[in-house]
């Protein structure tokens, strides 16, 4: 039997919160390649503020954060920066820039101080533009693109920087049908590859279908963790959103609905 790969970020006893309000407590959690992860919550229970704490951006109450082994908060940026990569619920442009511009930033952990990219890291931003659709684009102001388009442009933007773990808070937000199904198929694609994923997503279905593992938030600091088949039962759900839902399957799917 292949040894389990090591963790590519670990948690100990992590809690945090933020004035009084704990949205996880004493959480042990190892993130391992290959594996693509669901972050479900209610409004407000801190689902994005844990995804800040593990990319390094807040500090937590208290445990401790490992990154391929080491502690988190002995790490340069820019290491942090080659592991770990963060798409944020929102995308701003408080400057002007090309689509191609803005993808070519994910590039910066991997280059030397005061070196431009060459045309190897210009490839690599094109061919994450041409993925997700945009390459069309490339020569466009961000300022001048729809939701979605942004949307999809900062997944680009962290395709090109290319980190071992990404973490996601709403990837498809703002995002047609189709264009859900295409960013869900390359996060899957990309964990298939040795990379990891977890996201914060809102719908349960597609939850079920992309993500191997997940992780329920509740009130009060109580988490739970584990595999999508252990964690993903009705009564869970249930107790996580404070509403009934229905199960419908067909003998080889199953669908979780609001009642």
């Amino acid at each position: 039997m292949n040894p389990q790969p090591a963790p590519t970020l670990l948690t100990r006893r992590l809690t945090i919160g933020i004035a009084g309000r704990l949205f996880c407590r004493d959480l042990d959690l190892e993130l391992r390649p290959g594996q693509c992860w669901a972050l479900l919550g209610r409004n407000g229970a801190g689902k994005t503020t844990l995804l800040h704490t593990l990319a390094g951006l807040r500090a937590p109450l208290s445990g401790e954060i490992q990154v391929q082994g080491k502690d988190l908060r002995r790490l340069r940026r820019r290491t942090v920066a080659r592991v770990l990569g963060l798409m944020a619920q929102d995308s701003t442009d408080p400057f002007p820039a090309t689509v191609l511009a803005t993808a070519l930033a994910g590039r910066h952990p991997h280059l030397r101080s005061w070196q431009w990219e060459d045309a190897g890291q210009i490839r690599i931003a094109l061919d994450a533009l041409r993925v997700l659709g945009l390459e069309d684009l490339a020569q466009r102001s961000v300022q001048s693109l729809s939701g979605g388009e942004r949307r999809r442009l900062a997944l680009a933007t962290l395709i090109t920087q290319d980190p071992s773990l990404a973490l996601l808070d709403e990837p498809v937000n703002h995002l047609d049908v189709q264009q859900q199904m295409r960013v869900l198929r390359l996060l899957q694609d990309r964990c298939r590859r040795g990379r990891s994923v977890l996201m914060v997503i809102h719908d349960v279905n597609l939850a079920l279908r992309f993500c191997s593992h997940w992780m329920l938030l509740f009130d009060g600091g109580e988490t739970l963790v584990g595999r999508r088949e252990d964690a993903a039962q009705r009564e869970h759900l249930e107790r996580l959103y404070g509403h009934p839902m229905l199960e419908v399957g067909d003998g080889n799917r199953t669908w979780l609905f609001p009642s």
